[in-house]
Order: structure tokens, then sequence, then C-alpha cells
């Protein structure tokens, strides 16, 4: 569960404050772009690479895997190291499974405020500045020297864990290629795309998905539920699915 909600809200203002500097854009109209940007865009798929750290443990752990998205309101991270983990949003609904726990998690996306501001960016919906203080952060070198600025977001009222998030936006494409998601315990989860594609479409399954009939299906409290969840031969109707998807995003 402590992959689930940053990987979900990590792609997603204006502060008062914040004026237009050197010719720089402000943090607002560059959101604008970027909004609008993910607005004209159907369907995309990239590479995705995390690194989270658990402020309580003081250890960092790397994961890695392929990401999808689709209008309206379809995405698909396909976690392949250090071990398989599937989340899909779809029809309002938020799954997740990880087939060495034999356990999916069953939820309504409408529940987290955070996923919807996500889906609102990433669907060219609403203003998310309404829900979000936004600033440039203009000391970030690396940043500067890739072609990219870093806009930091900060919920205007509490929002779930959510403390701040910094976008790694590229000035050309206006993509997210990066994303820094902390929350109020000081926990952090970082999130870089590469090889990113926008496919003329995807398999008609993507979005679906399949677990073995012996999965236990909760929902976000751990209560047991029903689903209405289709059963089938999953593990290796996924495993074929993943490696096609695999060479696909290469």
């Amino acid at each position: 569960m402590g992959t689930m909600l940053p990987c979900m809200v990590c792609l997603l203002g204006f502060s008062a404050a914040l004026g237009e500097e050197a010719g720089e854009p402000s943090a607002a109209t560059i959101l604008a772009k970027v909004q609008a940007r993910y607005g004209s865009i159907e369907r995309m798929q990239a590479l995705f690479k995390q690194v989270t750290f658990n402020a309580t443990m003081a250890k960092e752990q790397t994961a890695s895997g392929f990401y999808y998205a689709e209008k309206p309101g379809k995405v698909r991270w396909d976690y392949e190291t250090p071990e398989a983990q599937h989340l899909v949003i779809s029809g309002g609904k938020v799954l997740f499974y990880v087939p060495t726990d034999k356990q999916l998690v069953y939820s309504d996306a409408g529940q987290v405020e955070e996923l919807k501001a996500l889906l609102d960016l990433l669907g060219g919906k609403g203003n998310i500045m309404e829900r979000f203080k936004a600033r440039l952060i203009g000391d970030d070198q690396e940043a500067q020297k890739a072609g990219c600025r870093v806009v930091r977001i900060v919920p205007k009222k509490p929002m779930g864990n959510l403390l701040r998030i910094d976008l790694v936006i590229d000035k050309k494409t206006l993509l997210v290629k990066e994303t820094a998601y902390w929350d109020i315990y000081g926990n952090r989860t970082r999130i870089s795309f590469s090889g990113i594609k926008m496919p003329k479409s995807f398999d008609g399954s993507l979005f679906k998905l399949n677990v073995p009939q012996d999965v236990v299906v909760v929902d976000a409290a751990g209560n047991p539920v029903k689903s209405g969840l289709s059963s089938g031969e999953a593990s290796l109707t996924e495993s074929r699915k993943s490696d096609a998807r695999k060479e696909e995003a290469k």
C-alpha cells in the first residue's frame, strides 16, 4: 500500500506573491500550459524509475516499470522491480495488485482528493490551481541543464498525507519528466520518466486487471469486499501481456 498513493499523485495554485521574473513565466502560467498540453494528449506510455525514501527507517528503495495513461481517466502502472505490482485506475475505480501477496485492493477513485487532482491534470479538466499554491524553484541547476523548470505545488487545504509535490517540466514539450512527492511524515517518492511516447492505440485489455481465483479482494482499509471482478488464469495472461508491452515501450 505504501507504493500506491505516491505514484497516483506524483503527476499532479497560484501564489499571489509570485510574478514574472526576468522573462520567466509564472508558476501559474506554466501549470496552465502543462494542463493544456496533457489535455491535448489522448494516450501516453513511458518507462519510469521510482526512488522512495522512508523517513522512519532512513532507507531508500528503488523500483522501476512501465506507465500508461489514456483518456478518459485511465492509468496503469506495472512495476517490474524489485517485485511485480500492478496499479490500474479505470471507470472511477482503483485496483492495486501485488501477486506475491495474493491480495487485490479495490477502492473508489473519487474518495481520494489527490487522485482527483491527478486525473484533472492528465485529462486537462478543471483548474488544479484552485486547489494548490505554486512557485518556481529557480536554484535547481540539474533541471536547468536538462532544459527543465521545477514547479513546487502545495495544497491550499489539507489533502490526505500530501505535503508538497515538485514537478520537473520540460520547457519545450511541457511534459512532466520527473516528480517528487513529500508527505507529512517526511517520506519522499521521486519518479522520473523516460522513453515517453504517444501511441495511436492500446490493447483493449490494457486497463483491465485479471487476477487468480484465490486472490483476496479488500478495500483501502483492508476489509473484504465483493468487487464483481472477473477471475481467470491471470498469472500466465499477465506475464504474456506484460512482456508484449515491455517490448513496445522500448
